[in-house]
């Protein structure tokens, strides 16, 4: 589904939903359908109600649900109206100097933060960001190991070279593999006003055909004996 192959993801659904009917990973492969066949009123439903449920953790199905549900709406100009169902779902989360015990939460406050930038003034989105830098310090959490929130803390603190250059040599170097969904629009909206750069642009535009290139390298792949059992 994130290569934009439907028909061929759909055969593969049917056998994770007869394995594990209603299960976080089954209604993640139904979320990834919704996205692969840009069905955004699908995916929106979906991504609220996992998130109102707070679906299991394991492979990353909560924090899809929570990250795909606001991006879809950053990018659709309802950013404000995202951050508030997300606050909505844990109100503590706000306080941005303190770590949530809840693991759901964690990823909560994280696109809460997030969204700030979406709909705030930009130095209100710095202070949220500034408070949980302190945290994660105090709880000796890496986070300048992670290249997203080095972008990020260069982004809110006036370094557009920075933050273009990391996502140059860093994030878009990563195998196509890490995040084969990355070229869409919404996953840009947090760092949209890069993309206007010129050198941002053109390997933008690299990815989208190795994004091409490997869809139809998969789409051949599963035409082959072996996968069709």
């Amino acid at each position: 589904y994130q290569l934009q192959l439907p028909e061929e993801g759909d055969h593969w659904a049917a056998k994770v939903s007869a394995l594990a009917p209603g299960s976080a990973v089954a209604r993640q492969v139904e979320l990834e359908r919704a996205l692969g066949r840009e069905e955004w009123d699908q995916a929106l439903a979906l991504t609220r109600a996992m998130v109102e449920e707070r679906i299991d953790l394991r492979r990353g199905a909560f924090a899809d649900a929570a990250w795909s549900y606001a991006l879809l709406m950053w990018w659709q100009g309802r950013a404000e109206q995202a951050y508030q169902f997300i606050v909505s779902q844990a109100p503590g989360i706000t306080d941005y100097s303190k770590l949530p015990e809840d693991p759901h939460e964690t990823v909560l406050q994280q696109v809460a933060f997030t969204m700030l930038k979406g709909f705030r003034p930009l130095e209100e989105a710095r202070t949220a960001w500034t408070q949980q830098k302190s945290a994660l310090d105090q709880a000796g959490i890496p986070w300048a190991q992670d290249e997203y929130s080095r972008q990020w803390d260069a982004l809110l603190n006036g370094d557009p070279d920075t933050a273009a250059r990391i996502l140059l040599e860093e994030v878009f170097n990563r195998p196509l593999s890490d995040w084969i969904s990355r070229t869409q629009p919404p996953n840009n909206m947090p760092f949209a006003e890069l993309l206007e750069r010129p050198e941002v642009a053109a390997r933008l535009a690299e990815r989208e055909q190795e994004f091409r290139q490997a869809r139809e390298q998969v789409r051949e792949l599963l035409l082959t004996p072996e996968w069709n059992e």
